[in-house]
């Protein structure tokens, strides 16, 4: 998909991230989801070499009736919202979660297949037995709630079972207190090391009778008119209770292609990345050493607790506290807090928190809900932070709306993310040319575009003011007020060839993240960047009104072949010299002049002379200059063929915009070898330091300390 931009007000902001905060699954991921591995009866199944779903034990299991292992699969061909269709006589899935899609499928590789769906019912095929399963609820997931039921009963028996499945900790504590669980947690711990996600699933009978007195309670609170979502999770939580242990799954959701890459070059560029992720702690850990968010090198701080553990909250900020204060200055180390953690952490220890979080080059944020993540996002904008956020699905628009900058990836959980942001595109790893190339080109562009306005207008200015130091303080204006009127609008024109301007391949942008922090630094909007332009605007309007006034002066009548000149006359070559003074300037000054941009530049300044020649003869053809406003069409008829033909007065410009230029020169000569800006840095390293790149950068990725030049080959 090619990149969407929705709001192109805020394309400047690009070049100024600080900190990115991304959703993990379908950004960082593939959202791919393969059943990987899983936990049955206490019993492991597959490995990451080999998916459960092959291994010869398992479904030798699965083929016994009633077995555990078929009440497992069982569980998961009916507690979900997949549709089906048949293509070349197979079974084809589809669901809004990859999740419920990965693991029907594997259900069906198994031997437990789905062969029709619809509101009514569901038709399973176990071994060559056909069941049909009457559909009455559906208790759907939500991200508060983590966790989905489905209430189904056997056609054949008659029976009535509520299938779960769901987050770890959600289904744990409605598990029956007879239910042993040390051996599946175990499970569970080992299949998030090697960054799996885990669901538990649970079930139970329910009575016929139970199901009727519960149903009236469910459909009394979904008709409520008040507090309904309150009532409806009561009811929930009436018949999610006591269940029955069946397993857990494993699924593997692979990186994207080149993530690992992407982050490593935002942390090079001084970025903070933040990580926020529903998955539990060490899954959310171990993704994170796979994508480069955790390196063996640097520290983790791990701050965990919660509101009913807050003196393991305490005692992790304390030790976080005391493990920053032993690390050297400037240091980098990475965090990981749980969901639970973040709001007594943000309530009760929010300085000492946001303390320890916002000095973390990397942060990982797991079991956090949407809501969560826009609480995030706020308290990182609250530092004065510029922050961009990126996810793909529609829990990720909170976060994506409360950042500065909004990114939507377009994936398999659909557009409501693409939607809402300001930019959208495919793929995580585009997030670097969107940010190292467009943003750095744009903010480098508009920054300059400011910074040459000013100067020019600055010039004009000064100049007028200045010219009635030499004409008693009168107040009268040298220039003529059409031309006057026209400057901005048309004779500097030209400045908007800067959206074809690029200080540096783009390429190589993509390549030299260093360059990136300097861009957003925002050195070239400093005050002293911007002090830098005001004076050599003065300096220029005191070299062009000194070196045209005094050349008009009555002791240079000797040069003009003895003739004064009017103010008219002075002030078109006046407006013409600083015409051509801002060009020279903008010539010196602007990274890269293309054809385009000589040809606009061209026009311009014919269309200057030519529109001069018009109008200072304009009375011979026509009466249109009488009813121009504040125009005296006497004063300036032909004017300007005196100006064209005085050969001293070509002397004068040429003499102007050559002292100027040796002015601008110097300036960046000056700038350049007392105050070096990292471009200049880039190219000087470039084309001098080549043999010693490669060494300091691997250096730099192993030990942090960067003892070479500031780039990269």
């Amino acid at each position: 998909m090619a990149c969407v931009a929705r709001n192109t007000n805020i394309i400047e902001d690009l070049g100024q991230i600080e900190f990115v905060l991304t959703d993990k699954t379908g950004t960082l991921t593939q959202n791919i989801m393969l059943f990987q591995q899983c936990s049955i009866a206490n019993v492991k199944y597959g490995s990451i070499v080999q998916p459960a779903y092959e291994n010869k034990k398992l479904l030798s299991n699965v083929s016994i009736s009633n077995s555990e292992e078929e009440i497992f699969f069982r569980a998961l061909s009916l507690c979900h919202t997949c549709t089906r269709k048949e293509e070349e006589g197979k079974s084809i899935y589809a669901s809004p979660s990859p999740d419920e899609e990965a693991l029907v499928k594997a259900s069906r590789d198994v031997g437990v297949e789905l062969i029709d769906a619809n509101a009514d019912y569901y038709m399973l095929k176990i071994n060559g037995v056909i069941e049909k399963w009457n559909h009455l609820q559906l208790l759907k997931f939500t991200s508060d709630r983590r966790r989905m039921s489905v209430i189904m009963e056997n056609d054949k028996t008659g029976k009535i079972y509520l299938f779960m499945k769901g987050a770890d900790d959600k289904v744990l504590e409605r598990l029956r207190p007879s239910v042993s669980t040390t051996i599946v947690r175990t499970h569970i711990d080992d299949f998030a090391k090697d960054g799996l996600r885990t669901l538990l699933v649970a079930y139970k009978e329910i009575s016929t009778a139970d199901y009727k007195r519960w149903n009236q309670k469910y459909h009394a609170a979904s008709i409520a008119a008040d507090d309904r979502d309150k009532l409806l999770a009561e009811v929930f939580d009436e018949v999610e209770c006591n269940l029955v242990l069946s397993g857990c799954t494993a699924v593997e959701d692979k990186l994207q292609e080149d993530v690992e890459n992407s982050i490593q070059k935002l942390r090079d560029a001084g970025i903070r990345v933040w990580m926020l992720t529903g998955d539990k702690f060490e899954t959310a850990k171990q993704i994170g050493r796979t994508c480069n968010l955790i390196s063996d090198v640097f520290p983790l701080i791990a701050i965990r607790g919660g509101e009913n553990d807050l003196k393991v909250l305490e005692s992790s900020l304390r030790q976080a506290e005391v493990e920053i204060s032993s690390f050297a200055k400037g240091a980098r180390y990475s965090m990981i807090i749980e969901g639970k953690t973040l709001q007594p952490a943000f309530e009760k220890y929010k300085k000492r928190f946001r303390k320890i979080a916002m000095k973390a080059e990397t942060v990982i944020c797991c079991r956090v809900s949407p809501k969560q993540k826009a609480m995030i996002v706020k308290l990182v904008k609250k530092q004065k932070k510029q922050t961009l956020a990126i996810g793909d699905g529609g829990n990720d628009v909170p976060m994506i709306q409360e950042a500065h900058v909004g990114v939507g990836i377009a994936g398999k959980e659909g557009l409501q993310a693409s939607r809402a942001a300001d930019f959208s595109f495919g793929k995580f790893k585009f997030l670097i040319p969107l940010m190292f190339v467009h943003g750095h080109l744009a903010h480098n562009r508009s920054s300059f575009m400011i910074k040459f306005s000013f100067y020019k207008n600055i010039v004009l200015a000064l100049c007028q003011v200045l010219y009635n130091s030499f004409t008693g303080v009168s107040g009268q204006s040298p220039y003529n007020s059409l031309s006057l009127t026209l400057f901005n609008f048309l004779w500097t024109a030209y400045t908007f060839m800067m959206i074809f301007d690029y200080d540096i391949p783009r390429d190589e942008l993509k390549t030299q993240p260093y360059i990136y922090e300097h861009t957003k630094s925002g050195r070239s909007m400093s005050v002293l960047t911007s002090l830098s332009w005001f004076i050599m605007a003065l300096i220029h309007t005191s070299a062009v009104l000194l070196i045209t006034v005094y050349a008009y002066m009555p002791h240079m009548l000797p040069f003009m072949g003895g003739a004064s000149h009017d103010i008219e006359y002075i002030g078109h070559i006046l407006f013409g010299n600083i015409l051509w003074t801002i060009l020279g300037t903008y010539f010196i000054l602007n990274q890269s002049i293309n054809a385009i941009g000589l040809i606009v530049i061209s026009i311009t300044m014919f269309l200057y002379y030519a529109f001069l020649c018009l109008y200072s003869n304009a009375l011979n053809v026509t009466s249109f200059i009488d009813v121009i406003p504040g125009v005296d069409p006497y004063t300036i008829v032909g004017v300007v063929n005196q100006v064209m033909l005085d050969p001293f007065h070509y002397l004068v410009t040429i003499l102007v915009v050559g002292v100027s230029s040796v002015i601008v020169l110097s300036f960046v000569v000056c700038v350049n070898l007392f105050f070096p800006s990292i471009i200049n840095q880039y190219y000087q390293f470039k084309s001098v330091h080549k043999k010693a790149l490669h060494q300091a950068t691997e250096d730099y990725f192993f030990t942090g300390i960067y003892n070479g030049p500031l780039f990269t080959n």
